[in-house]
């Protein structure tokens, strides 16, 4: 009876671990709403990472309360929480100020 109870209790948690994660759509862009390509988009919680396609766009597996990192030469690095109801999220970026501009 205990190991049933034991395995019902390792499936139950198993299955609301694995609920948690989700595909978080995006858009990252800048000055008037450029798009941006290929810039790396990153999940800290899941460790997942993908470039932005030619539109800026990109799609990310991620978990609640996680927070999206957005990285790239040019310009400041972005954060942007995740809520438990975000779906799509629109991260606009700054330019690093550096001597050639």
């Amino acid at each position: 009876m205990k190991t049933r109870i034991l395995i019902a209790g390792i499936l139950f948690l198993t299955g609301s671990l694995s609920a948690q994660q989700r595909v978080v759509n995006g858009l990252v862009t800048a000055y008037n709403n450029l798009p941006i390509a290929n810039v790396e988009v990153l999940s800290e919680g899941t460790g997942s990472r993908i470039l932005t396609d030619s539109l800026g766009q990109f799609s990310l597996v991620c978990e609640t309360k996680d927070v999206i990192r957005v990285k790239s030469k040019t310009f400041n690095e972005a954060r942007k929480r995740v809520r438990a109801k975000t779906e799509t999220v629109h991260i606009k970026l700054q330019m690093e100020p550096t001597p050639e501009n």
